[in-house]
């Protein structure tokens, strides 16, 4: 034989086993999902696939009495695991992205408050000193709202952050919490009294403020 000849051989070979594989792979598949299907039926749904309805050939084996009529849909099986399978991974992966994007930016917070930190106690150690026309700029643009962006009042007033924040920090109608500017005179009543609260001199529990008699051991306050 020629060399021409002995490649085509070759090749139809290993066209030959390829398929196999694959008839092998699909018979055993067929065995997992439906039982009820017998040996012809796996014979007959593994070696003759048609396009997207693979795996069992049901509409034309069912009334051969080849399937029983209670048999799985095998291909609704099929299709039912695939997408479970691939919402599963569509979740998992947007979960875990959605992970790495927040741990990401919780350093990049930590990160910015250590330096702002750090940058303040410079600008105090050096002695800064507030601007009144800057001091005004910022307590006129936090006294709109309940609660401003520190970010947002720093380039609404053209004012470094850092300044900010000694402003508000030296201001006491206002704090600092969690990146936002919270406007104590603005706060709702409930919230107020939480935030200016003392100690029972009794028992030591805490109590808000207007109250006649601590409500934990009756002590007169």
């Amino acid at each position: 034989m020629n060399e021409k000849a002995i490649s085509l051989t070759v090749f139809f070979i290993s066209v030959f086993l390829f398929y196999q594989i694959k008839i092998i792979l699909r018979f055993r598949k067929l065995r997992k999902i439906n039982s009820n299907l017998n040996e012809s039926g796996f014979v007959l749904g593994a070696y003759f696939p048609i396009g997207d309805c693979c795996n069992c050939l049901g509409c034309l084996l069912t009334p051969c009495g080849i399937i029983s009529e209670d048999s799985d849909e095998v291909y609704e099986v099929l299709q039912e695991k695939r997408a479970q399978r691939q919402s599963d991974k569509y979740e998992q992966r947007n979960k875990e992205k959605r992970r790495i994007e927040q741990e990401k930016y919780i350093v990049e917070i930590e990160q910015e408050r250590r330096g702002r930190k750090e940058k303040v106690e410079k600008l105090r150690a050096n002695g800064y000193t507030v601007a009144e026309k800057d001091r005004i700029k910022v307590i006129e643009t936090v006294s709109i709202s309940t609660e401003t962006n520190l970010s947002w009042t720093s380039t609404a007033t053209k004012i470094p952050i850092e300044k900010v924040i000694i402003i508000i920090e030296d201001e006491p109608d206002f704090e600092i919490k969690d990146e936002k500017i919270i406007n104590k005179i603005k706060m709702p009543e409930e919230e107020k009294t939480k935030t200016f609260e003392s100690i029972c001199p009794n028992c030591a529990n805490p109590f808000e403020v207007g109250l006649e008699f601590c409500l934990n051991c009756g002590q007169k306050l």
